[in-house]
C-alpha cells in the first residue's frame, strides 16, 4: 500500500513513469500471439530502455516541472510519431473487433471527469498520452493504463472501503468501443461495480471524456449484465477471452455476502483453475505457438546479468498461475511479487523504470515442451525452465543488469 500512495503522489507531481506503479499492484493483460503485434511492442521497449538508460537521475528529479519531465522522453514521442501509421493500423484492428456497448452501460448517468482535473489534463497532453500509452495497442491495455490512473480517485469520491473496491478487480471486466471518427474511438469498460469510459483520439494522441458511473448503481447491478462473446483474428485470444469470461460469471450476490475479498478471489481462481484442467490441450498449443515465436528472437547476452543470490524460489514460483499462457504474464507476475518483498523495495525510481519499459522476453526450446525462458526489463529480468505440458517452473533464478 505504501508504494501505492508513493505512485500516486508521484502522478500528481507529473512523473511520466509513476503512472506503471500503479499497475505493478494489479493484473497485467497477457500478450497474444501477433506478429506485428508483438513486433511493434518490443520496438517500443528498446526505444524506452534507451531513453531512460541516458536520461538516468533526471527522471527522478522532483525539481524539475511536468513539462521538463515530458521533455525527457522526446525520444518515445518522436518514436511514436514517426511509426504513427502502425500504431494506428493496429489498433484499429484491435477496436473493429469490439462490440459496441450495450443499453445497460449507455443508459447509466455518467459524471464527467472535469478538464480542469490534473490527470484529465495530463491525458490531453500529446507528449505525455503518447509516452504513456506507447506500449498499448490493444483496448484492454489502453483501458488498463487510463482506468488504472483515474481509479484512485474514483473509489475515493464512491466513498468505499478497500474491500468494496475489490469487486471492480476480482471479477473481471469487458470492454466495448464506438468509432467516432475515422481515427477516434469511445471506448468503455465495464466490471461487476460501475461503467468507465473515455475518447481517444489515434492519430492526435490524445485522451479525453473521461467519465464514470456512480459504484453499484442499482440500475446498473439489477441489469446484470451478461457477458458479451466477440469475433477475434488469433485462437489465442479466444483462450483469453474465456478466461475473463469465467471471472465475470464468478460473480453472485450471494457471494457477496461471504467473508470478503479473499472468499472472492478463492472462487475465482477455483474456477479459471478448472477451466484451465478441461481446456489444458488448448493451453499448451498456445503456449507453444507463442514460444516458438519468442525463440526467432536474439537473446541478450548472459555476461550482462549476474544471478541474485539467496532468493526464496519456492516464494516465487508459487505466485504464478497454472493457466498462464505467455512468459509476459508470468514475468509480470514475478515482478509484482518482488515488489511486496521489503528486501527490493528500497529503490522505487528502480522499480519504475522496469514497470515503464515492461519485460522483453526469449525462449528456446529444450526438447518437446520443456522450454529455457528469459524475460528482462529495465534493470530486472527472470529466468526459468517451464514445462508447457504440465505448466510447472524449475529452475528459476532472479536476474540484476551488471552495469547500467
Amino acid at each position: 500500500m505504501d508504494r501505492f500512495l508513493q505512485a500516486v503522489a508521484m502522478v500528481k507531481k507529473g512523473w511520466p513513469y509513476g503512472i506503471f506503479l500503479l499497475l505493478v499492484s494489479g493484473q497485467i493483460n497477457a500478450q497474444q500471439v501477433d506478429g506485428m503485434l508483438d513486433k511493434q511492442r518490443r520496438k517500443t521497449r528498446e526505444v524506452l530502455a534507451a531513453c531512460i538508460a541516458k536520461v538516468g537521475d533526471q527522471l527522478t528529479d522532483t525539481s524539475r516541472s511536468a513539462v521538463q519531465q515530458f521533455a525527457l522522453f522526446a525520444p518515445v514521442r518522436d518514436y511514436v510519431s514517426s511509426d504513427q501509421a502502425n500504431y494506428i493500423k493496429i489498433r484499429t484492428r484491435y477496436l473493429q473487433e469490439l462490440e459496441p456497448p450495450p443499453e445497460a452501460l449507455t443508459r447509466l448517468t455518467y459524471t464527467a471527469l472535469p478538464d480542469t482535473n490534473f490527470v484529465a489534463k495530463l491525458f490531453l497532453n500529446a507528449t505525455y498520452a503518447a509516452v504513456t500509452l506507447s506500449t498499448c495497442l490493444k483496448a484492454e491495455e489502453i483501458t488498463g493504463v487510463v482506468q488504472g490512473i483515474v481509479q484512485p480517485q474514483l473509489f475515493q469520491s464512491f466513498g468505499i472501503s478497500a474491500l468494496e473496491s475489490n469487486v471492480a478487480y476480482v471479477f473481471g471486466r469487458q470492454i466495448f468501443a464506438k468509432k467516432l471518427s475515422e481515427t477516434a474511438w469511445q471506448i468503455w469498460s465495464a466490471n461487476r461495480a460501475y461503467g468507465f469510459r473515455f475518447t481517444i483520439d489515434l492519430r492526435e494522441h490524445v485522451v479525453k471524456d473521461i467519465a464514470y458511473s456512480a459504484y453499484m448503481d442499482p440500475a446498473y447491478m439489477q441489469a446484470n449484465l451478461s457477458f458479451v462473446d466477440r469475433r477475434t483474428a488469433y485462437g489465442l485470444e479466444q483462450l483469453y477471452l474465456a478466461l475473463e469470461r469465467t471471472r465475470w460469471n464468478s460473480f453472485s450476490f450471494d457471494l457477496l455476502r461471504t467473508d470478503g475479498a479473499d472468499a472472492w478471489q478463492d472462487t475465482v481462481d477455483r474456477k479459471l483453475g478448472d477451466y484451465y484442467q478441461r481446456h489444458q490441450k488448448a493451453f499448451v498449443k498456445a503456449r507453444r505457438a507463442v514460444l516458438e515465436r519468442l525463440s526467432r528472437e536474439k537473446e541478450e547476452p548472459s555476461k550482462s546479468w549476474n544471478i541474485v543470490e539467496n532468493v526464496d524460489t519456492a516464494s516465487f514460483k508459487g505466485t504464478l498461475t497454472p493457466y498462464a499462457i505467455h512468459p509476459d504474464e508470468m514475468a509480470w507476475q514475478l515482478f509484482s511479487h518482488s515488489n511486496g518483498l521489503a528486501r527490493f523495495q528500497v529503490d522505487v525510481e528502480e522499480i519504475g523504470k522496469n514497470a515503464l519499459v515492461g519485460f522483453i522476453t526469449t525462449a528456446h526450446r529444450e526438447r518437446e515442451n520443456r522450454w529455457h525462458v528469459q524475460s528482462l526489463a529495465y534493470s530486472l529480468g527472470f529466468a526459468y525452465v517451464w514445462d508447457i505440458q504440465t505448466g510447472v517452473v524449475s529452475e528459476f533464478k532472479m536476474l540484476k543488469r551488471a552495469s547500467l
